[in-house]
């Protein structure tokens, strides 16, 4: 629910605010353990979104790619 989950300052800055290696299984374990703690509703809406398309590749691939741009640039 986050409106910005990440940037990226140049070939210096890259921040990510959520967890891209979370998969909905694993997330889906989180929400089980936690049930009590976080409440019923915000687990549901948290099952709601397991739905949803899973991009960890994607940024996986883009964290490969700004490592690789930082050591071609400063071997």
């Amino acid at each position: 629910f986050c409106p910005i989950a990440a940037y990226k300052i140049g070939q210096q800055v890259l921040c990510v605010q959520g967890h891209p290696e979370f998969t909905p299984e694993v997330v889906a374990g989180i929400l089980e353990l936690r049930k009590d703690a976080i409440g019923e509703e915000k687990v549901a809406q948290g099952y709601k979104t397991l739905s949803q398309q899973h991009h960890g590749k994607n940024v996986a691939q883009i964290f490969a790619d700004f490592f690789h741009q930082a050591k071609v640039n400063n071997p």
